[in-house]
């Protein structure tokens, strides 16, 4: 599907985006939000 750019008025092309791609960025984005740094556990943080 290609939708004209708002601002630029270039053609912008929106690729579904895959579960594997939506899993690793739903799981970076529970991370930042959690503050999570390397070698830190992934639990359920209060």
């Amino acid at each position: 599907m290609t939708l004209p750019d708002r601002q630029g008025g270039k053609a912008v092309t929106k690729v579904k985006e895959s579960r594997t791609d939506g899993a690793v960025r739903s799981l970076r984005e529970w991370i930042f939000t959690h503050g999570l740094g390397s070698g830190d556990l992934l639990l359920d943080l209060p």
